[in-house]
């Protein structure tokens, strides 16, 4: 049975048609379009967590049970303020 090498890794495949996908998935443009999303996501993801440091620290100075109602408005109030904040900041900048 003849066998298809990869003359890229050496790999060796049965059939011509395993080593085309193999060639494309791995050697070819959609393995550069995958490794660049997936470097895109881990940065988005770095950017995320640096942004979120502060806010999930703010949060763990408390559990919600151990908050009132009223003190639970308070903070709902107060996170809706920011955030008509930060869309007026938004809409200024374009």
């Amino acid at each position: 049975m003849p066998e298809f090498r990869c003359v890229k890794c050496d790999r060796t495949f049965r059939m011509a048609a395993h080593l085309a996908r193999h060639t494309n998935a791995t050697h070819g443009s959609a393995a550069k379009k995958a490794a660049a999303r997936k470097k895109r996501g881990k940065r988005k993801a770095a950017r995320r967590a640096k942004g979120l440091r502060g806010r999930i620290a703010d949060a763990a100075k408390f559990a919600l049970t151990d908050v009132s109602l009223e003190r639970l408005g308070q903070l709902i109030g107060e996170a809706r303020a920011e955030i008509r904040r930060r869309i007026s900041e938004i809409q200024k900048a374009l």
